[in-house]
């Protein structure tokens, strides 16, 4: 499902008016027929790395109900993380608590990662990650800077 926005640009040669798509991706751990790119509950990842990866900048990455672990794609320099963000992007649970939506670190990942880009912002919203060991013994690592912002709403960590 994509959302539009209208995005109107004035300058010399007058005015351009152009719609802007922000693609929404999908997980669903169930899910019996995944297909890059994700986009749709049909074709939806079974794990959340896929969606992530598949995900364009400033994308949605809506995650259904259910346990998530580490998948094979989640490695990056600093180890293996259950999700390993590096982008602009939401991510977010259709669970009504985060207790339906656990990421877990299986007693020896990371749940989460996140390393945006100068500018950037990464949204985690509903998710309950748990679980979890790293050589910092975070369940979630944030990089950021004074010009990249993590944001977690309606989160849990948990042991």
């Amino acid at each position: 499902m994509l959302r539009t926005h209208t995005v109107v640009l004035a300058g010399l040669m007058g005015m351009a008016v152009f719609t802007v798509h922000a693609a929404d991706y999908y997980v669903a751990r169930t899910n019996s027929t995944p297909e890059h790119p994700y986009d749709t509950w049909a074709t939806a990842a079974t794990n959340i790395q896929d969606a992530v990866n598949a995900a364009a900048a400033n994308a949605t990455v809506w995650v259904a109900p259910g346990t998530y672990g580490v998948s094979t794609n989640a490695v990056d320099v600093s180890g293996i993380n259950v999700v390993h963000i590096n982008k602009a992007l939401t991510l977010k649970s259709t669970g009504a608590t985060p207790a339906d939506t656990i990421i877990d670190g299986q007693g020896a990942y990371r749940g989460i990662y996140t390393y945006p880009g100068s500018g950037e912002q990464i949204m985690i919203n509903g998710f309950t990650i748990s679980n979890c060991w790293a050589v910092n013994g975070a369940g979630m690592a944030i990089r950021g800077g004074a010009s990249r912002t993590v944001n977690a709403h309606n989160c849990v960590i948990t042991k």
